[in-house]
């Protein structure tokens, strides 16, 4: 059995580079706006103010460790309190 192979050199076609910067590009053109829009939204999130739902009276009350905590601990923080009853006499609150 005879076989050859004939291999040609031909400079690339400008329809095949085209394609080729093509997939370059889109990936940078989605990064480039996706960190636009990353941009934007830290921008509007710091012109955001914190707001206050009021004040919490001075408490202290003992942590899991038997040690004293209180609202001194958290002057100054962002926090959420949770109550969470695990028996109650009747319906919990």
């Amino acid at each position: 059995m005879n076989t050859s192979f004939v291999t040609t050199d031909r400079a690339p076609t400008r329809s095949g580079i085209a394609w080729k910067i093509t997939l370059i590009l889109i990936p940078l053109i989605t990064l480039g706006l996706l960190l636009w829009l990353r941009q934007l939204e830290v921008n509007a999130l710091r012109q955001r103010t914190v707001s206050s739902y009021g004040t919490v009276p001075s408490f202290q009350l003992v942590n899991q460790n038997g040690q004293p905590f209180g609202s001194a601990q958290l002057a100054g923080k962002i926090w959420i309190a949770d109550f969470i009853y695990t028996t109650c006499p009747g319906p919990c609150p």
